[in-house]
This record gives structure tokens, C-alpha cells and sequence, in this order.
């Protein structure tokens, strides 16, 4: 004996799921991407040096490639960076980023650095 079904829903194409499940696995990358990277950013009360450097002087792309260095540090980040002086503001996290090894990162970029000092704090 044959039993009666509700009739059956319909079916999601092929297409709209596999975009959902696209969709899905990307928030779930992009998610744990920023979270990593958050990991490696210095605290907000970390101390801050400021750089006075030489061959900052090119319109853009010296600051691009600058900012992207120390940003891709572990533990550092550009707070703020001023061309025309050739003043770069690092916040860093001492235990995984010193003074020196920022400095040593300037130089392997071309860039010159003059003087450092503590910045301070805002």
C-alpha cells in the first residue's frame, strides 16, 4: 500500500547552494583572517617612536610601501606618517618588535633613518 507524501518542497538549484556555501566559506576566511590579524597588533597603551627619516619624499607609493612593511610586522603598526616632515609615528609591542629591528626595517626599504625618540602618548 502506497502512502500519501505532502507534496514535495522545492528544490534549491544547484546554483543558489553552492553560491550560499561560497558565500558561507568566505565570512568564515575573511572572519578568522582578521581575527589573526588582530593577534599581532601592539596594544593601544604600547609604546610609540617616533622616526625622523630621510627619502620619504615621493608622493605616494614611499608611504604605501612603508606603511605595508611595518604594518606586516608582528607586533608594530604605523599610527601616524607625515611625508613632508619625514616623521613616522610607530606604536610597537616590545617583546616582538624592538627599536632596532624598526630601524634596521627602514634602511632595507631605502629608507634613511636620522634620529628616534619616544613618542608621546595621546
Amino acid at each position: 500500500m502506497r502512502t500519501s507524501r505532502t507534496p514535495a518542497a522545492k528544490k534549491t538549484p544547484l546554483s543558489v547552494r553552492l553560491t550560499i556555501v561560497g558565500v558561507i566559506a568566505f565570512a568564515g576566511i575573511a572572519g578568522t583572517l582578521a581575527y589573526r590579524d588582530s593577534l599581532r597588533q601592539p596594544a593601544e597603551d604600547a609604546p610609540r617612536v617616533e622616526f625622523t627619516i630621510d627619502g620619504l619624499d615621493c608622493p605616494v607609493w614611499c608611504a604605501v610601501r612603508l606603511t605595508e612593511s611595518i604594518d606586516g610586522l608582528d607586533g608594530a603598526r604605523v599610527e601616524s606618517l607625515d611625508q613632508k616632515m619625514g616623521k613616522v609615528i610607530v606604536r610597537h609591542d616590545p617583546t616582538r618588535q624592538n627599536v632596532e629591528a624598526l630601524r634596521k626595517l627602514f634602511g632595507a626599504r631605502g629608507f634613511a633613518v636620522q634620529d628616534s625618540k619616544p613618542a608621546e602618548q595621546r
